[in-house]
This record gives structure tokens, sequence and C-alpha cells, in this order.
């Protein structure tokens, strides 16, 4: 009775005991990544992606990666913190 029960049991919450699948997808150059070593990433409340590295600020769409550097107006090449605010302002250090 106990061993029916128990494959009853197992039958029952079988998919529940197995662990979650998960995909992972490579970004790089290709997609507009020139530096492949973040130092921090965001992603902000309207679904952007935000990368920080060595070479700049990256924002991710969803399709490719747009790079933000001195040339944008940051005082340094080199990114190592992301944050957002409640208003949605990012500050970069």
């Amino acid at each position: 009775m106990l061993r029916a029960l128990l494959s009853i049991w197992l039958v029952a919450f079988a998919p529940s005991l197995f662990g979650q699948r998960f995909t992972f997808q490579f970004y790089g150059q290709q997609q507009g990544l020139t530096n492949l070593t973040p130092q921090c990433i965001l992603q902000d409340r309207t679904g952007f992606l935000w990368v920080g590295t060595q070479n700049g600020l990256f924002r991710y769409d969803g399709s490719q990666f747009v790079r933000f550097g001195l040339e944008a107006g940051l005082p340094s090449p080199s990114v190592e913190s992301i944050h957002e605010t409640r208003d949605g302002a990012l500050w970069i250090g």
C-alpha cells in the first residue's frame, strides 16, 4: 500500500522535482559590445540593459549595443557602477 502511494506521489509531483532549465545567450562584438569584460550591469525600468566596462557604457535595446564614451560626455571611459534612482535617472560611477 505504501509503495503504491509513493509511486502515485512520484508520478504526480515528479515534474516539479526537476530543476529549472535556463537558456544562455552570448553577447559580443557582433552585437556591438566591443569590451567583453563588464564591470557592472543594470536593467532600467524601461527594459534597457546597461553594461559598464573599462571602455565605456553600453546600452542594449534587445538587438544591439550602443556605446557611450568620452565623446558622449563621460568623464572617464571606465564605468564601475550604475544606479537608477526612483525617478528613472541613471547615475554612472
